[in-house]
């Protein structure tokens, strides 16, 4: 029992020390009042000149609201009516105090914006303001314009349409022509200033009659429209001369002798030159048109430019005095031989030897293998040296030939033959001496004794 007494004393002396004396910061802190507006809504639009401005408010605080004030821009609208005045202290401060009130729209003598102000003070003093804006809008807005009906307009023009309206208003201004179609328009959605005012520049549109079109809505929806006639006569612009353009010359390459490339116009006059010499022999030919609209042109090259040489061509074209920026083409023309005539008339004899000697033959094993020599024909040595002879003598006896040795195109002539037809003759006359002593080893034929000795076997 001593135990817990003493433990109580204890915690009764340590409270007491931690304790802090009472002061004015211990004192509970007041809050400020709550203002509410119910009504009107924010940006509501009273048009009704006989009507009224509801007004429903919500006060509070929790030690009791004393008085309230309400103002319209600063003054207390004449016809104000309310449930509890305004700037009267309350006889019994209440925690919550609502008020309705209401005045009259003609308090308010302009159409424009106005704040509604509420301020309520609690019994501490303390107090808390909240506002709310309207509109009063009685009157539909009235359109004044500065250009006139019939009036003429040039360059340009300052178009404006004013209303005097203090209310957020539409503007819109549209310029239509003589069928009705919109050529242009402005407008601007949020006007506060009572006028809207657009520079048009009638250059813009074609010489002729239009109509403006001024509509204006009013922050309460309310449109007034307007419309003027004017014309508008600006001096036409000299068209302008297009100078003539150069033609678009290219070359696209060449194959063989033809070369081939592209113009722009096809009613050009070419140039052509060949290592800086004109040629105005060669004529160019002009195709179709192409895809991309150019037009195709080709030239061959004369047969005097010459194989294995390097050559540069220059193109130049020509269309309504101008001319074109030149085009050139280094290149060589490979070197083809000529193809020898097939109309030539082949000698006889020529082609027997020619078949003989490409006639295929099969070579022995060995050379015990050897076939027996095959028998030539008797042949009258005399007649064919004769015929052979006179071909070699006179090889075309039609023809006048003035010179025995001559150089042609396709090669080197010898009284009238080809190098290769005097190449097959004596591989054909060795052929034949090679089987003329065959033949006359086969036969064994015997050689005369000298003369002189039969004279000697005559004198024994």
């Amino acid at each position: 029992m001593l135990l817990t007494l003493t433990l109580f004393t204890a915690q009764f002396f340590f409270s007491s020390l931690m304790a802090k004396p009472a002061s004015a910061d211990n004192q509970p802190v007041d809050t400020l009042p709550t203002v509410t507006i119910q009504e009107p809504d924010e940006g509501t639009v009273f048009t009704d000149p006989n009507g009224r401005v509801t007004l429903r408010l919500q006060l509070q605080d929790d030690k009791g609201v004393k008085r309230y004030h309400f103002d319209v821009d600063g003054t207390l609208p004449p016809s104000f009516m309310a449930t509890a005045p305004s700037d009267t202290d309350m006889l019994v401060s209440s925690p919550t105090l609502p008020v309705d009130a209401s005045f009259a729209v003609s308090d308010l003598t302009e159409d424009k914006p106005y704040t509604l102000t509420v301020t309520a003070t609690d019994t501490a003093g303390a107090t808390t303001t909240l506002t709310r804006r309207m509109y009063i809008d009685r009157n539909a807005p009235v359109i004044t314009t500065g250009i006139q009906d019939g009036q003429q307009l040039t360059g340009t023009v300052g178009i404006d349409a004013t209303t005097g309206e203090k209310n957020p208003t539409l503007y819109r201004i549209r310029i239509a022509d003589r069928h009705g179609a919109v050529v242009a328009e402005a407008s601007d959605t949020d006007n506060t200033s009572g006028a809207f005012t657009w520079n048009w520049n009638s250059a813009e549109a074609e010489n002729g009659d239009y109509v403006i079109q001024y509509a204006v809505t009013d922050k309460a929806g309310r449109q007034t429209t307007v419309n003027r006639t004017v014309s508008v006569a600006n001096e036409t612009p000299p068209s302008p001369v297009n100078e003539p353009s150069a033609p678009l010359l290219t070359i696209a390459g060449i194959n063989g002798r033809t070369v081939s490339g592209s113009v722009s116009d096809p009613n050009v006059t070419f140039v052509v030159a060949v290592d800086g010499s004109t040629r105005p022999d060669v004529a160019v030919a002009i195709g179709e048109q192409e895809s991309g609209g150019v037009y195709g042109w080709t030239l061959s090259l004369p047969a005097d430019v010459t194989t294995g040489v390097k050559h540069v061509l220059s193109v130049t074209a020509n269309a309504n005095g101008k001319n074109s920026d030149p085009a050139t083409l280094p290149f060589i023309l490979p070197y083809i031989p000529a193809t020898p005539s097939n109309d030539a008339t082949v000698d006889p004899l020529l082609q027997q030897l020619s078949t003989n000697l490409t006639q295929p033959f099969s070579v022995p094993d060995s050379f015990g293998d050897i076939p027996a020599p095959v028998k030539v024909p008797e042949v009258d040595m005399k007649t064919a040296e004769a015929a052979v002879l006179q071909k070699v003598k006179d090889p075309n006896p039609d023809q006048n030939v003035k010179a025995p040795v001559a150089a042609t195109a396709n090669g080197w002539k010898i009284l009238g033959f080809y190098w290769y037809v005097w190449l097959l003759i004596g591989t054909g006359l060795t052929v034949v001496a090679t089987g003329i002593r065959a033949w006359m080893r086969r036969r064994r034929i015997a050689v005369p004794k000298p003369e002189v000795e039969v004279l000697g076997n005559l004198a024994e």
